[in-house]
């Protein structure tokens, strides 16, 4: 059992130097509906919100999405009073499925309220893991994996009563495969890439899951050269230095493959971090991780059945 606070931030801001400002966190409220041809008011209700577990030095969940019936967003100061002392998270690996809970054990409070705070919003609780019976060494592993940077962190969900957010299990496949390997190397040399650094390009994650319930995979590349994350010098080619994060599927009624580029930024590697359907349209939303030179984040997609629309995210960088 260990203590660790919750930070609700999201990603956006200034960039200096294409980095990242630590800002506010989005959180999700569904404020009224529509009854009889007229609107009437009812209590919020937030279906589920996403977050991410470091296990670093003294461990913190990120808050960095989390929609309602796919309509409205709010800030976390309007957020603050939907989350209380005693609320319950659901704990996830990519690799290892549910792992437990993650209990509130305080009350929420705003970071501008701290002493020595520059926030001018951001939610804080202190809160506990409890491990499910029989998940222990699933755990131990999801984190040793963690601590060392290798796949993501531990994801917790929380949810408002009546809804139930469905965690989809991604397979986590080996990125050496050949197979993938190929499939990456064509994809870059169809875009120019010179063939003595896609030999060397390094395969960082290879997932694949059904996002969308049609019955057949997606699958999830992250790569890299050689030589990323790094920040590109004026005039360097990004044929050369590249970190790239995408989605091969097959579009309904078709046999022909298609890839989307989901995020691409050469200072930082993008990977995979897990899948939940958080709104309940039956296709899970995908978290992604970054990590990088001097930047750091997580952002929620949507799929739309064509494209991605990032739905909310946090970050930072020096």
């Amino acid at each position: 059992m260990s203590d660790y606070q919750i930070r609700a931030k999201s990603r956006g801001g200034t960039k200096v130097k294409r980095s990242l400002t630590v800002v506010t966190a989005a959180l999700v409220v569904l404020t009224s509906f529509q009854a009889e041809g007229k609107v009437r008011q009812t209590r919020p209700k937030v279906t589920a919100l996403v977050c991410s577990v470091d296990v670093h030095g003294k461990p913190w969940v990120a808050v960095i999405g989390g929609p309602v019936a796919g309509k409205t967003w709010v800030d976390s100061e309007e957020a603050k009073g939907l989350m209380h002392e005693g609320d319950r998270l659901s704990l996830y690996a990519l690799g290892a499925d549910i792992l437990g809970q993650v209990v509130l054990t305080s009350k929420g409070r705003l970071g501008s309220e701290e002493e020595d705070s520059f926030e001018e919003y951001g939610l804080f609780f202190d809160a506990q893991v409890n491990v499910a019976p029989g998940k222990q060494e699933a755990y131990m592993k999801a984190k040793e994996v963690a601590e060392k940077r290798i796949l993501p962190h531990m994801l917790a969900v929380w949810s408002s009563k009546g809804f139930k957010p469905r965690w989809l299990v991604g397979e986590v496949l080996n990125p050496e495969n050949r197979a993938y390997r190929r499939v990456i190397a064509d994809w870059l040399a169809r875009r120019g890439v010179p063939s003595d650094v896609i030999g060397k390009v390094v395969a960082e994650q290879v997932v694949r899951a059904d996002i969308d319930g049609d019955k057949r995979n997606e699958v999830f590349l992250s790569f890299r050269s050689e030589d990323a994350p790094r920040w590109l010098q004026p005039g360097e080619s990004k044929k050369r230095t590249f970190t790239y994060l995408l989605m091969r599927y097959l579009p309904p009624k078709s046999q022909h493959v298609k890839t989307i580029v989901i995020a691409y930024d050469q200072p930082g590697i993008n990977v995979v971090a897990g899948f939940c359907d958080l709104d309940g349209d039956g296709r899970a939303e995908v978290i992604t991780e970054l990590n990088g030179v001097d930047v750091w984040g997580a952002t929620l997609y949507r799929w739309l059945g064509s494209r991605f629309e990032e739905a909310g995210g946090w970050g930072g960088g020096a």
